[in-house]
């Protein structure tokens, strides 16, 4: 009875999902929650080629703890390639709650 127990606790707690906050890979700065947002939205995932990250800074806002710049381009609703510079917003899991164009 006892490993039962041990075994359904250990299930437990592995199965328990522990996000991370949002950081910059060090490999090549960029965000892996925003490339996976990014993947899943855009019109051709498969042309997503990424220019330019910033760091990952820390936000008051509700909804927006984490924000991150980056400048990618990708294939349009008409086949051709644009730039796209935006401002990503994330929650404390990294989920991306918002993205909004950059202006300077």
């Amino acid at each position: 009875m006892k490993l039962l127990l041990v075994v359904i606790s250990v299930t437990m707690y592995t199965a328990v999902s522990w996000a991370e906050p949002p950081k910059n890979s060090a490999w090549d700065a960029s965000v892996f929650q925003v490339k996976r947002f990014l993947k899943k939205n855009l019109k051709d995932p498969d042309s997503y080629k990424g220019i330019e990250w910033s760091k990952v800074v820390r936000s008051d806002k509700p909804g927006c703890e984490f924000s991150v710049r980056h400048k990618y381009r990708a294939k349009n609703s008409f086949g051709g390639y644009a730039i796209s510079n935006q401002i990503f917003c994330m929650d404390m899991d990294g989920n991306v709650t918002k993205a909004f164009n950059y202006r300077r």
